[in-house]
């Protein structure tokens, strides 16, 4: 590999880290971590399972396979 091909590449791996770095940073300064549970369960409806409760056998919508 060449020296400029090496060069492009560490300063494109540099640049991804450097960028993520501060994307973290500003979504802490910023409060996006705030309430994170809260956004997790958001997707999920009150009458949906908890986590690790079983369903039961006869509310399967086709109960023959």
């Amino acid at each position: 590999m060449s020296t400029l091909a090496a060069a492009l590449v560490f300063l494109t791996v540099t640049g991804i880290t450097v960028s993520s770095v501060l994307a973290f940073w500003w979504a802490g300064k910023s409060g996006q971590f705030s309430e994170f549970e809260h956004g997790a369960m958001s997707v999920f409806d009150a009458d949906e399972l908890e986590a690790g409760q079983i369903i039961p056998e006869n509310t399967h919508a086709n109960p023959t396979l």
